[in-house]
């Protein structure tokens, strides 16, 4: 089994990027909707785009695949609440065509690439809940998940804590 890619920070991720410019075209975007939409959807839209990477750096930084996809998961369903509010948004004309193409876009790309991302994560489940059975911080004792039938741990990662 291959060990997922390493990243040295969640700002290596170009998932991160491109939420990341979204954001900023949200705050660019938002900043012309009308001033009765302060408290309403311009709150709604930015605290929904600001959620995308910060989910996703939040679950970069826990320990395993499993907490890193549950972040991602959030990350998701940050963005089809966006895309949802930028709909809303174009109804009420606070977006024209060109704007809501350009967003709908972005937030598409955006979705495929925290999917495939969560999909990629899926194989280091068994290995994350292998580690935390056997006491280790993380798989560097683990030799393969073929051999871990045949696995001893280390005396001292079954000593209590």
């Amino acid at each position: 089994m291959t060990d997922a890619p390493k990243f040295r920070s969640y700002q290596d991720l170009r998932v991160w990027q491109q939420s990341m410019a979204l954001t900023k075209q949200i705050y660019i975007f938002t900043s012309r909707f009308p001033d009765t939409e302060r408290f309403g959807l311009i709150n709604q839209m930015r605290r929904a785009a600001v959620a995308i990477p910060s989910n996703i750096s939040e679950g970069h930084s826990r320990r395993g695949a499993k907490e890193f996809s549950h972040f991602l998961s959030i990350a998701l369903g940050s963005v089809a609440e966006l895309e949802t509010q930028t709909l809303i948004s174009f109804d009420l004309g606070f977006l024209s065509t060109h704007e809501r193409d350009q967003l709908l876009s972005s937030l598409s790309t955006i979705g495929k690439m925290i999917r495939g991302l969560l999909k990629s994560l899926e194989p280091h489940f068994v290995r994350d809940s292998t580690c935390s059975a056997y006491g280790l911080a993380d798989d560097s004792d683990v030799p393969s998940l073929l051999d871990i039938t045949d696995y001893e741990p280390r005396a001292s990662s079954l000593e209590p804590r």
